[in-house]
């Protein structure tokens, strides 16, 4: 016990000097101790297992109908507006169906039997080797769906949309296949899960639509929109042909008109009558007329012949005919102009007698046809009264189905949205790009190891030491002698030669 006091101190609590003249008075075991930490720190670091790490970053979007299965129409195919969260994912991940799909993948690739798929913390081999003893592919996927969770984790900071997946074996191309089937293979559950989700969906809007339409039908409801839809085909052929008649309609009675003023025109110019001096006039006037024609014929074939070759005959008989023409000129100038119309107007009195029957006749077909045509517009107006008057009484009872219908055409309208969406579906989880490098490490580093293994050994050294301190008997120096035979009896002083 007095021993164990000598190695206490008032200060440092421990007599650090006493410890250092131990380990230079024990050196074989000091030396001992050296050599163990000389061989230990090599054999640790080196004995350790190489991690092979690689990182990646993703989003993952949470749709709104997944929330629940029963959620409103109106929400059913809404575009995915938030993120899910890391317990979320985790809960996926976690899933007999994603290890198990992972897994699958892995087995089936062609580098298969290159992957490492050992726990890179646990120096156990009892998993891989189970895995390698599998007899058929089954036990291989059941296997390694147990072991690939403890090569990845997943972590995600507070509040963020973004994870980060980190994958750990040991060796290169482990961690890189991990790490891209794991994206392949969550790609792919998310996608199938969106699919199968509104596949659920659109059945059951179509179980609904299938019992809309069956309590319509049962109310006759669509026997009601048919009626309805060809009473408005009836209306607007109706309204077409009464345009139709309108216009027809008009143009008779434009007609109408215009045989009615050429009857009374041609009526008022046939009772027009002529005096007799006025026709003696005329036809002095036709003669006279006929007569300078007559002349001027003459007159013109005797010009014909060439000067040099006409007689004195010829020269009198054209000299007298120039004479009888200026007459007959000067006569037909006499007369006046007012006598050039009398045979016009009689020619047109003479046509209009002979065509007064003609038009009184064109008037009488012209009266004919309004009279039909206005009557035609009477029984088509009446028809399209008729039509209004049913197709008043039919919109009542739709008036009445109407919600019905409006409920109807909603769940028409959101499955062909859902059907749309259906085939436009992709993947909601979005992986950041990555390249094919791993980074290779060790758990600790070599000073690390050097720190550690030397604090523990010097800890066991020091004990060491106190132990064989405690029962070494032998008396090195005047400090244990002071400490440990205090009460020894003093018999005399060694000399001083100072």
């Amino acid at each position: 016990m007095k021993k164990l006091n000598a190695l206490l101190h008032d200060i440092t609590v421990i007599n650090f000097q006493l410890v250092g003249k131990l380990v230079g008075r024990y050196w074989k075991l000091s030396a001992v101790f050296g050599v163990i930490l000389a061989v230990l720190i090599p054999y640790l670091y080196f004995g350790q297992i190489v991690m092979h790490q690689k990182s990646v970053n993703f989003k993952a979007f949470s749709n709104k109908f997944e929330a629940n299965e029963k959620a409103a129409l109106a929400d059913l195919v809404e575009g995915a507006g938030t993120f899910l969260k890391k317990g979320e994912i985790l809960a996926i991940v976690n899933t007999y169906e994603f290890t198990t799909s992972l897994a699958r993948r892995l087995v089936d690739s062609p580098d298969f039997s290159k992957f490492d798929f050992r726990d890179p913390k646990n120096k156990s081999n009892s998993a891989q080797d189970s895995l390698v003893e599998c007899p058929d592919k089954e036990c291989q996927l059941k296997v390694l769906a147990g072991m690939l969770p403890a090569l990845y984790t997943l972590d995600a900071d507070f509040d963020s949309e973004r994870f980060n997946l980190t994958v750990v074996s040991r060796s290169n191309i482990t961690t890189f296949e991990v790490i891209r089937n794991f994206q392949i293979t969550l790609e792919s559950l998310r996608y199938n899960d969106t699919v199968s989700m509104l596949d659920k969906q659109i059945k059951q809007v179509n179980e609904l639509i299938i019992k809309s339409r069956a309590d319509i039908d049962e109310k006759g409801g669509f026997d009601k929109v048919a009626s309805g839809e060809l009473l408005d085909a009836m209306i607007s052929q109706q309204q077409s042909k009464m345009r139709s008649i309108s216009e027809r309609l008009n143009k008779e009675i434009d007609q109408l008109r215009y045989e009615q003023i050429r009857l009374k025109e041609s009526n008022l110019s046939a009772k027009t009558k002529i005096g007799e001096s006025e026709k003696l006039s005329y036809e002095k006037y036709s003669k006279i007329q006929h007569s300078i024609d007559e002349l001027r014929q003459n007159i013109a074939s005797l010009n014909s012949i060439a000067a040099s070759n006409r007689t004195a005959t010829d020269e009198q008989v054209l000299n007298q005919l120039k004479l009888q023409l200026r007459k007959n000129e000067d006569l037909l100038r006499g007369m006046g102009d007012i006598k050039r119309g009398l045979a016009h107007e009689d020619s047109f009195i003479k046509t209009q007698i002979s065509n007064s029957s003609s038009f009184q006749f064109d008037y009488k077909v012209a009266s004919a046809r309004v009279r039909a045509l206005e009557e035609e517009n009477n029984l088509a107006s009446k028809e399209l009264d008729r039509l209004y008057t049913k197709k008043a009484e039919m919109d009542n009872h739709l008036l009445q189905l109407k919600p019905d219908l409006e409920y109807l055409k909603l769940l028409e309208g959101k499955l062909v949205t859902m059907k749309m969406s259906r085939s436009a579906v992709t993947s909601d989880v979005t992986f950041e790009n990555y390249g094919p490098e791993v980074q290779d490490f060790k758990r600790n580093t070599f000073l690390r190891i050097a720190i550690f293994s030397f604090l523990f050994l010097a800890f066991i050294l020091f004990l060491s030491l106190i132990l064989i301190y405690t029962f070494d008997d032998r008396i090195y120096d005047e400090f244990e002698i002071i400490k440990c035979c205090d009460d020894l009896p003093i018999i005399g002083n060694t000399p001083n030669f100072d």
